[in-house]
C-alpha cells in the first residue's frame, strides 16, 4: 500500500493565524480610524464656522454699538439744527414761497455761517444751494434715500439725520430736513463742524472691529464700506471694481455674500450690517468685507490627517507585534504535537506525546497518544504473525524437502525398473524378431509370410514404444534435476 504524504503547505499555520489575525484587526482599526478622523475633521469644519460666525456677530455687535454712540452724539445737535430752520422759513415767507427769490447767502450769515442751506425740489434735485458743488444732485440716484426725502417733504415734522459724510467731498455734515409749508419743497440744513472728526475719532468703527478679528487668525484683511459703496477702511486692491460691485450686490440684496478663490486659499464674505433706522432719512447700513485664509484650515486638517495616519500606522505595529506573540502562544501546542509526532514519525514509538494549553490541544494530544498506543499494538501483533509465518514456512520447506526426496527415490525406483523391463522387453523382442526373420526366410512365397510379416511389424512398433517410452524417462529425469536445483537455490 503506497503511503501519499501532503505536500506542505507555502507558509506555516502560525503565519496563516498572524495573517488571519490582521486581516481581522486591521480593518475595524482603519474604520475607526478614518470614523475619527471625519469627525475630527467636522468638528474642525464646525469650529472654524463657529469662529467665523462668532466673529462676524461680534463685527456687527460692535459696529451697532459704535453706531449707537455715534447716533447719541448726533442727537446733541438736533437742537441747534431745529433752531436753524427758523430764519430759512421767515425768508421763504418773505419771498412769496419762492425760492428764487430767497437771500440764501444772507440766511446762512444769520445762522453764524455754520451751515449750508440747500432746497430740493419734488424730483429730489437739489434746486438751490449755498453749498455749490452739491447744486443740481439729484437723489433719484438713490432710490431709498428719494423715497424717505419724499416722505418727509409730504409731511409736516422735523426730521433729523445723522452725521454723514458728504456727497462730493466726503466731508462730515450734520443734516436735517423740513418740508416747505406747501409741501412743494424740501429744506436741508448741513452742519459742518471740523469737532465732528474729533468726536468721532474716539468712536471709530475700524479699532472696534480690529479687536475681534485679531481674535481669529483666519482673517488677513477687513475692509468697511458705506450704503454708497464707498470704502471707510481698509486698503485699495487691483480687483476694486469687481469687490465693490459684490458690496453693492450685498447693499442690495440685504444679505451676506461671499465668493471663493482657492487657488489662491482665500473666502471673501461680504458681510452686510443692517443698521436703518425710520427716525432717519439716511441709511447707516454698512458693508464689511472680510478675508479669510482657508488654507490655515487645510493646513490644520491635512496635519489632522498626517497625525491619525501616523498614529493608525503605530497602532497596526502595535497590533501585528500583538498579533505575533498571540500567534506564537496559540500555535505553541501545536508545533509541540508536531515536534513528537515527527519524533514518533522516525521510528521512536515509545516518545512520550506531551500537550499543554487550552482544551482542544489537549484532546489532540490525547488521541495521537491513542493513536500511536494503537500502532504500535498492530505492530507488534504484526511482528507475531510474522514469526509465525516464519515458523510454518520453515516447517513447510522442511516437510517438501523430505517429500522431495521420497519421491525422487520413487522415481529413481521406477526409473530404474522401467530400464529393466525395458531392456528385457527389447530382448525379447530382439529375439523374437530374429526368429521371425527365420521362419520369413523358410516361408518365402507361402501365404503365411504375410501374417509372419505383420506380426514382424508388431515387435518393430513394440520396440519403438519401448524407446519413446525410454525418450520420456530420460527428459523428465532432466526437468525433475533442474526442479531440485531451483528449489535448492531458492
Amino acid at each position: 500500500m503506497t503511503v501519499k504524504r501532503a505536500l506542505r503547505p507555502p507558509f506555516p499555520f502560525m503565519l496563516h493565524l498572524l495573517l488571519a489575525i490582521l486581516l481581522a484587526m486591521i480593518p475595524v482599526v482603519c474604520l475607526i480610524s478614518f470614523v475619527d478622523s471625519a469627525v475630527v475633521g467636522q468638528e474642525l469644519e464646525e469650529n472654524t464656522l463657529e469662529s467665523r460666525n462668532l466673529t462676524e456677530s461680534g463685527i456687527i455687535l460692535s459696529v451697532n454699538l459704535v453706531d449707537t454712540g455715534l447716533k447719541l452724539f448726533d442727537d446733541t445737535l438736533n437742537p441747534e439744527m431745529r433752531e436753524g430752520f427758523g430764519p430759512v422759513l421767515a425768508e421763504y415767507e418773505r419771498a412769496g414761497g419762492d425760492p428764487g427769490k430767497m437771500n440764501l447767502s444772507r440766511v446762512k450769515e444769520e445762522l453764524g455761517g455754520r451751515m449750508d442751506l440747500y432746497i430740493i425740489n419734488e424730483s429730489g434735485v437739489i434746486e438751490y444751494t449755498t453749498y455749490p458743488p452739491d447744486l443740481g444732485y439729484d437723489f433719484k440716484e438713490i432710490p431709498s434715500f428719494y423715497d424717505r426725502i419724499t416722505e418727509i417733504r409730504l409731511g409736516d415734522t422735523f426730521s433729523p439725520d445723522r452725521v454723514v459724510a458728504e456727497l462730493s467731498t466726503g466731508e462730515l455734515r450734520k443734516y436735517a430736513y423740513l418740508p416747505s409749508p406747501d409741501h412743494r419743497y424740501l429744506f436741508e440744513l448741513g452742519l459742518a463742524e471740523s469737532e465732528f472728526q474729533r468726536y468721532r475719532a474716539e468712536l471709530k468703527y475700524r479699532d472696534m472691529v480690529r479687536e475681534l478679528v485679531d481674535l481669529n487668525p483666519d482673517i488677513t484683511e477687513i475692509r468697511i464700506f458705506d450704503c454708497l459703496g464707498t470704502r471707510i477702511t481698509g486698503e485699495a486692491h487691483p480687483d476694486d471694481d469687481r469687490r465693490l460691485a459684490m458690496v453693492r450686490q450685498a447693499y442690495r440684496e440685504r444679505a451676506t455674500l461671499e465668493v471663493e478663490n482657492a487657488t489662491a486659499g482665500e473666502l471673501i464674505r461680504f458681510l452686510f450690517i443692517d443698521m436703518t433706522d425710520s427716525n432717519y432719512a439716511s441709511d447707516m447700513s454698512m458693508v464689511v468685507e472680510l478675508t479669510y485664509n482657508t488654507k490655515a484650515a487645510e493646513t490644520k486638517l491635512a496635519g489632522m490627517l498626517d497625525q491619525h495616519t501616523s498614529v493608525l500606522l503605530i497602532a497596526i505595529l502595535c497590533i501585528g507585534c500583538l498579533s505575533a506573540l498571540a500567534a506564537h502562544h496559540l500555535t505553541r501546542p501545536i508545533r509541540t504535537l508536531v515536534e513528537d509526532v515527527d519524533a514518533v514519525a522516525r521510528g521512536d514509538l515509545s516518545h512520550p506525546i506531551q500537550v499543554d494549553g487550552d482544551e482542544e490541544f489537549v484532546h489532540l494530544g490525547e488521541s495521537v497518544s491513542a493513536m500511536v498506543a494503537s500502532l504500535k499494538e498492530t505492530m507488534r501483533r504484526l511482528r507475531e504473525s510474522e514469526e509465525e509465518i516464519i515458523r510454518y514456512s520453515h516447517a513447510l520447506e522442511e516437510e517438501v524437502r523430505e517429500r522431495t526426496a521420497a519421491l525422487e527415490e520413487s522415481n529413481r525406483m521406477a526409473t530404474l525398473y522401467l530400464d529393466i523391463m525395458g531392456h528385457d522387453i527389447n530382448n525379447a523382442n530382439n529375439v523374437a524378431s530374429l526368429y521371425a526373420d527365420l521362419l520369413l526366410a523358410d516361408l518365402e512365397g507361402e501365404p503365411e509370410a504375410e501374417l509372419l510379416r505383420k506380426a514382424k511389424m508388431g515387435l518393430t512398433k513394440s520396440r519403438e514404444i519401448v524407446r519413446n517410452v525410454n525418450t520420456i524417462q530420460h527428459i523428465q529425469g532432466a526437468y525433475g534435476t533442474l526442479s531440485r536445483s531451483a528449489l535448492t537455490r531458492s
